[in-house]
């Protein structure tokens, strides 16, 4: 080392020429210098071939496969941080076995307004005048007439002729029968002896040839009685009961939309929904007084062998089956799979108390829930009919979902805390209209009553013209997308597989085993259902038997997890530049000095450089300084 170098070192590295900054070797700092040295210490492969290189065509290459390697790095690099940065997810399929909770069980009647009570009421006039004429007896009187002729003759059948032919000495000619009409076919029914003729007539309703005879008979009463006109439609029965009577205040039904389907409007459904529009006219506390009690349906409630009682059951009311009853316990936990370890109900339907012309079917409405939800058994619900036993096997799946950045779903508590009730899509939706109609019409719908409760217990429903109009307005905006409800899926959601098997249920004398618990629960309705006593079909229809269970206790858990985990992200980054350009993260390291190295180096260059021009403009002013005094003692000198 030169004694100037050595001095320099000495004294801190500081040298006038280049800002005084020296390697660890004693040798002045350079940009090439810094990269020499990298290039020689470094493990990143490629820049070492560079540096020893003594050929130029060596350097030109190697330099050339790095940068692709850089390049194809950079590539792959921008791959992997954008795809982790989209937060994709994987879904995974667990089983687990342990005790299960049991279960929500929803139970409506599917008879709305029990019958003795709504004869008894002494309001509701139009509803009753409603239910009146929609009386089988009312809508086909024509099947109650033991003497109807559906051909409309008032003497012998279609087709028939003299239906006997007397001979003289007392024997009998063969007989014409009285054609039957089978989907264009006629057919003879034989009568009479053995003498009788059979004839088997083919082709159209209106000809029929007699086979075996050299006869050709042709009837033409058949066409004279039924002429060619379109069949009359079984909706077509209610054609005679104006709907808008009953519900005057619904607005018209909105223009169809261009995928939508154009269709006649069915008079039976309209007149569903008339009867409960004047159903939900009802105040409230009516409607339930009304409608089917529990203790009244409850003839037996059992669950892994415990009685369980009417208690135990929640009103909960719908506008389409009235009164429904929801069984909820926190201790009803399944620790013994199968029809033993699960609940068992016996019900007594009321049959005899059934709106006729409004409740086409005997049975219950059910549905199995998530507990702490709000029930929907017409959406989400199934039938069991009655003078059956139904068994619904269950299997619990539970799914959970990722919120945040890997996805959109919603844990519900202000939702909870808000309407007292869990968290579920369609609960969400519920809540949304009805804030919607609430803030633009000043009411509430019907379906939302509970909701409505929940949310400002002085609302009313929609009931004058302008807000049934108002109301259809904003459910048309959501039914066609214009406006759309924020509801995400729920994070964490329980669903029941269900699995159904039925059986013809009670035998004839068990029937009576139940007609006997009705007996103990009220002398009236045993003295009404005992006059079915000997009507075995009528007095099954008035019971069901329900059997919910889990079929195993095993369960499955659908669960989200982040495709990419930030581990693994660090180990695919790694692997990247690893493979293109072989570092390691120490290798990053030697990177990373060398860049401070750097700006050392221009830092101490830029230091050097600053002291360097401070030090010039001192000289300067020191020899202006100089030059000054010595033009003053000049003066002096010459004064």
């Amino acid at each position: 080392m030169a004694d100037g170098d050595k001095r320099s070192y000495r004294n801190g590295g500081h040298n006038s020429d280049i800002g005084g900054s020296v390697d660890s070797k004693g040798k002045k700092k350079s940009f090439r210098r810094l990269l020499s040295r990298f290039a020689e210490k470094t493990s990143m492969v490629g820049v070492p071939y560079i540096n020893n290189a003594k050929l130029w065509w060596a350097k030109l290459i190697w330099c050339f496969l790095l940068l692709c390697a850089l390049g194809a790095m950079s590539l792959h690099l921008w791959y992997l941080i954008d795809q982790f940065f989209s937060w994709p997810t994987v879904t995974k399929v667990e089983l687990g076995f342990s005790d299960l909770r049991f279960p929500r069980i929803t139970v409506c009647n599917v008879n709305v307004l029990h019958k003795g009570r709504l004869n008894h009421y002494a309001g509701a006039d139009k509803l009753k005048e409603l239910v009146d004429k929609l009386k089988p007896e009312n809508v086909a009187p024509n099947q109650y007439d033991p003497d109807w002729d559906p051909y409309g003759n008032t003497g012998t059948t279609p087709g028939n002729k003299d239906p006997t032919q007397g001979t003289s000495n007392g024997n009998q000619s063969p007989t014409q029968s009285a054609p039957t009409v089978h989907q264009g076919r006629t057919q003879r029914t034989p009568t009479g002896n053995q003498g009788s003729t059979q004839s088997a007539p083919t082709g159209n309703l209106g000809h029929t040839q007699r086979q075996g005879t050299q006869t050709d008979v042709t009837e033409t009463s058949q066409n004279e009685a039924v002429p060619n006109q379109r069949r009359k439609r079984l909706v077509d029965t209610y054609g005679d009961i104006d709907p808008s009577k009953y519900d005057p205040n619904k607005p018209p039904s909105p223009p169809p939309l261009h995928n939508e389907y154009d269709g006649e409007k069915d008079s039976q459904e309209e007149i569903e929904l008339a009867f409960r529009t004047l159903y939900m006219n009802i105040r409230r506390n009516e409607r339930v007084r009304l409608g089917h009690n529990i203790t009244d349906m409850l003839l037996s409630c059992t669950f892994n062998g415990r009685v369980c009682d009417a208690g135990m059951f929640r009103l909960h009311g719908t506008p389409e089956y009235g009164n429904c009853w929801t069984l909820d316990n926190d201790k009803f936990t399944v620790m013994t799979p199968g029809p033993e370890g699960g609940l068992k109900l016996v019900l007594y339907m009321e049959s005899m108390e059934y709106l006729q012309g409004i409740t086409t079917g005997y049975g219950a409405r059910i549905q199995v829930h998530e507990p702490g939800t709000y029930p929907y058994p017409v959406h989400e619900g199934m039938h069991v009919p009655a003078s059956m036993e139904t068994s619904i096997g269950l299997k619990l799946v539970t799914v959970e979902r990722l919120n945040g950045t890997y996805g959109d779903c919603e844990w519900g508590a202000d939702f909870q805390a808000k309407y007292g009730v869990r968290y579920t899509r369609r609960s969400c939706y519920s809540a949304c209209v009805l804030e919607d109609i609430v803030s633009t019409c000043g009411c509430h719908s019907d379906d939302a009553e509970y909701f409505a409760q929940r949310l400002n217990d002085s609302l009313g429903r929609c009931e004058s013209k302008n807000e049934t109009a108002c109301q259809a307005g904003v459910e048309r905006r959501y039914e066609t997308m214009v406006s759309v409800c924020p509801c995400p899926n729920p994070c964490n959601e329980t669903v029941y597989v269900k699995s159904v098997s039925q059986r013809q249920w009670p035998t004839d004398d068990y029937a009576r085993v139940l007609l006997q618990g009705v007996c103990e629960m009220d002398l009236e309705k045993c003295k009404n259902l005992r006059m079915l006593i000997n009507d075995e079909r009528a007095l099954s229809n008035s019971f069901l038997r329900l059997n919910i269970y889990y079929e195993d206790l095993n369960y499955e858990m659908i669960k989200e997890y982040p495709e990419i985990e930030w581990q693994q992200f660090l180990s695919d980054v790694g692997g990247a530049i690893g493979l293109w350009i072989g570092l390691s993260i120490l290798s990053l390291c030697e990177v990373a000095q060398l860049l401070v190295e750097l700006c050392n180096f221009v830092a101490s260059k830029a230091a050097g450089e600053y002291r360097r021009s401070r030090k010039h403009r001192r000289k300067q002013d020191h020899s202006t300084s100089s030059a000054n005094d010595q033009r003053n003692n000049s003066d002096l000198s010459r004064r």
